[in-house]
């Protein structure tokens, strides 16, 4: 993902997946930092981390809290944004 952020520069990034968002997040400040990212959330992170035995899954909402303040989110679930935006102290728009 980082070489092709910067070879080709695009205007707008659109990223899905927990995982993949925090990578898209992280390469864009290096490689890309023009370009405008939307992180698309589609899960109840915090609800997941709390079931999972998952060190990575449990450590995940703590990440979102660092790395997703400032970028614009999207999602699918009715259910989804309001919980992130409300984690995050957002606005929606």
């Amino acid at each position: 993902m980082g070489g092709y952020l910067k070879q080709n520069r695009p205007p707008v990034l659109l990223s899905t997946l927990d995982d993949t968002n925090l990578a898209a997040i992280w390469m864009r400040q290096f490689m890309a930092p023009n370009t405008r990212l939307v992180v698309n959330v589609q899960n109840t992170i915090s609800q997941e981390a709390k079931r999972s035995r998952n060190p990575k899954i449990r450590f995940m909402p703590a990440l979102i809290n660092w790395f997703f303040p400032g970028q614009m989110l999207l999602s699918q679930c009715l259910k989804v944004l309001p919980m992130i935006s409300r984690r995050l102290g957002l606005t929606q728009a």
